[in-house]
Parts: structure tokens; C-alpha cells; sequence
């Protein structure tokens, strides 16, 4: 799924698209919740599932994107990003404490 910076979630909205605003299209998209259900791993769908987003993003006229949500201990995630060519940008942590 792709989101646009026009604050909408929708595979139809990019750089290209006529239903999105003029003034407020972006050119890089955001992946957000990249994963395959655990009766299906190990078959190459998480690879497939992400070309697939990055050419319908091309086709969009997004210039680039951004895999959100992919934890650093996360190697299946992270090895399909390095794959396709995506290195690590920005590294964001989680604090906890008792209320």
C-alpha cells in the first residue's frame, strides 16, 4: 500500500494521478507494514509483494520510497529491502516505563 503526502491511504493517488491534489503530490511513497502471514513465509512473497508496490509505484511517477515499520531484528524483512537496493536511512527507538 502506498501513501501519498496528500494524507490519503490509496494505490491510486502519485505524481501521475489526476485524483490526488496538484499541490500537494509527493514523490516518494511510503511502504508501511511489510510482512507475510506465518503459513506463507519462506515461499518469496514478501520479494514478490515488494516489486510489485515499487513498480506500481514507478508507474505512479513516485520517485522513491520509504519501508517503515522494519525493526532492526527483523532479518527476513531487512534482507528483502537490502535486495532490492534499500539501505537504512533513519532509526527510530522505542521507550517504555511504568505509569
Amino acid at each position: 500500500m502506498w501513501e501519498s503526502k496528500c494524507g490519503r491511504f490509496t494505490t491510486g493517488c502519485g505524481p501521475h494521478s489526476s485524483n490526488c491534489p496538484t499541490d500537494s503530490i509527493a514523490v516518494t511513497a511510503r511502504t508501511i507494514l511489510f510482512g507475510t502471514h506465518p503459513d506463507f513465509r519462506g515461499q518469496g512473497l514478501k520479494t514478490a509483494l515488494l516489486l510489485a508496490s515499487l513498480r506500481a509505484g514507478r508507474r505512479l511517477g513516485f520517485e522513491s520510497t520509504e519501508c517503515s515499520w522494519a525493526l532492526e531484528d527483523n532479518e527476513p524483512v531487512n534482507s528483502v529491502l537490502e535486495f532490492v537496493g534499500a539501505q537504512p536511512a533513519k532509526r527510530y527507538r522505542l521507550y517504555q516505563t511504568d505509569l
